[in-house]
């Protein structure tokens, strides 16, 4: 058994060195036809730190900072809703407005909106994430009912209100 695996590990072994050779011949040949150097990549130097950019997630918090101009994604305290879950449900019970046409049409279903949580607890920047596919009145709707909502209490880091972005699920249900 091992001397049969061994034929096949060398010529894996010699397909793998046939491939860098050619690979190191074409290279030197294209440059001049002396032997080139390796080439050497250099270690960033002290000063240069890791900056910030828009491959980042989530911003970290700068200290230096009075005014946080980023919007997090992760936070440590997430915001909530003055009241909890329940006062949540009874505001969505009192102030929703079904749409005409989805009564008529029967049309159920829940609607993503994602929005921002301000310092202040207002919520902003409401954007339908996943809508009902038939029911684009619903999805203005689950809009106007974000706009309008109370002051939630603000997302958190280091015990410091945040601007933070939440998504939450509209829920369209005929009883």
């Amino acid at each position: 058994m091992s001397m049969t695996m061994k034929p096949i590990v060398w010529i894996v072994a010699i397909a793998i060195m046939g491939s860098y050779n050619s690979f190191s011949q074409k290279e030197t040949t294209k440059t001049s036809s002396k032997q080139s150097e390796p080439t050497v990549i250099e270690a960033p130097k002290e000063e240069e730190k890791y900056q910030m950019g828009d491959h980042d997630p989530v911003p970290y918090p700068k200290e230096s900072s009075s005014k946080q101009e980023d919007t997090y994604m992760i936070v440590d305290e997430s915001p909530s809703f003055v009241g909890g879950t329940a006062q949540m449900n009874h505001y969505f019970a009192k102030n929703m407005k079904y749409p005409e046409r989805a009564i008529k049409e029967e049309i159920q279903g829940k609607v993503y909106i994602r929005f921002v949580v301000e310092e202040d607890g207002r919520p902003t920047q409401v954007m339908v994430m996943r809508g009902i596919t038939d029911c684009p009145e619903c999805d203005v709707e689950a809009v106007r009912l974000i706009r309008q909502m109370p002051k939630w209490e603000p997302g958190k880091i280091n015990g410091k209100a945040v601007k933070s972005y939440y998504t939450i699920p509209v829920t369209f249900k005929l009883m």
